[in-house]
């Protein structure tokens, strides 16, 4: 009897203990259709910012510049930016103007910047803070699947190659200001999605992001991604909106020769 007890106590743990397991499990990333959550749609009125608290325990939030031209039934490109500061709202607005002109929406994400660890941001949990903005956005906001764009400023430029070694999805492009792939080791590793548009765009002076160009465009090659470079008069910094005009011009230019190309 004690024996039989002693069993029936060792499943039932055993099921307590997997139903714990499953309940904590990381949720999968959602279907990306592009048709965005009809009532985040209700609340992106043309011209405007939209801010958002994805779902997830980290309460990761956004900011979506929305053009004068949107329309739901028919999304624009979308560019997802990173600042090294974690100001999603002020990297979104630098390249608002932009986005304005070319019809694109914008979104800038907050709380993701460098050197999260001295803040006790460690190991997996960093990703899964980008995993926790980027699948609300993916979800909620409408957008061409196959014009997603990633960018960011210094450290945020970085993350944005990374993020598209380690996701699903095949991103269009990088916007990276006064960014690089993180030096000679990270180079060597790097799997980014193949076949993007990456636009370097550094200050004349920032001596820093200029020494890597060389090094990281023939690693960014190697991934079949096409480059190109905007320099402009200044240093570490975002460029200039009329700087932004063409990096965003040149990847027009780049998909309508390349997009249909690609799978």
């Amino acid at each position: 009897m004690n024996r039989m007890v002693a069993v029936l106590v060792f499943v039932l743990v055993g099921v307590v203990s997997n139903a714990g397991v499953a309940t904590t499990a990381a949720k999968p990333a959602p279907k990306f259709t592009g048709q965005g959550s009809p009532a985040v749609v209700e609340q992106m009125t043309p011209g405007s910012v939209l801010k958002r608290t994805a779902e997830g325990p980290h309460a990761m939030t956004y900011h979506v510049y929305v053009p004068t031209t949107f329309t739901a039934a028919k999304p624009p490109p979308i560019a997802i930016v990173f600042s090294p500061g974690g100001s999603g709202s002020g990297m979104m607005g630098q390249l608002k103007a932009s986005a304005e002109k070319a019809g694109w929406l914008v979104v800038g994400c907050d709380k993701l910047k460098n050197s999260m660890e001295k803040e006790g941001v460690k190991g997996k949990e960093e990703e899964d803070m980008e995993d926790e903005v980027l699948n609300d956005i993916f979800l909620s906001i409408p957008c061409q699947t196959n014009r997603v764009y990633l960018g960011g400023m210094s450290g945020g430029a970085l993350r944005a190659y990374w993020i598209s070694s380690r996701r699903k999805e095949s991103f269009a492009g990088i916007l990276a200001y006064g960014g690089w792939l993180g030096g000679q080791e990270k180079q060597n590793k790097l799997k980014c999605c193949k076949g993007m548009a990456v636009a370097i765009i550094n200050g004349e002076s920032d001596k820093n992001a200029n020494t890597w160009v060389a090094g990281d465009s023939a690693a960014l090659r190697r991934r079949n991604c096409r480059i190109k470079n905007f320099p402009f008069p200044g240093g570490h910094v975002v460029a200039p909106t009329e700087i932004t005009d063409k990096v965003i011009a040149w990847m027009e230019e780049d998909w309508t020769k390349t997009g249909s190309k690609r799978k």
